[in-house]
């Protein structure tokens, strides 16, 4: 019982991990929504208009990036738990 005892911290972050990845999706999907809204009211007219909406779509992205990072380190964390936890028989 000792053996896995240690792993329990690592339990504990990955959990605090998941919930703010879930909050960070989710906010994710709202940009996204936003930027699906803006992309309709448009002025494709206005130069200004199209580049304030071209830097929004690039933040998006760039964050976007980032989010999968962060997702895959974190599926990368969550296996290694796993691994161990299976070694130690738990």
């Amino acid at each position: 019982m000792a053996d896995y005892k240690w792993l329990k911290p690592i339990y504990d972050e990955l959990g605090q991990r998941s919930t703010a990845l879930n909050s960070r999706g989710a906010a994710l999907d709202n940009l996204g929504k936003q930027i699906d809204f803006a992309r309709i009211d448009l002025n494709r007219s206005s130069q200004a208009a199209i580049d304030q909406f071209n830097g929004s779509v690039n933040q998006y992205n760039a964050e976007r990036e980032s989010f999968n990072s962060a997702i895959d380190r974190f599926n990368r964390d969550v296996n290694a738990y796993n691994a161990e936890l299976q070694r130690v028989g738990r």
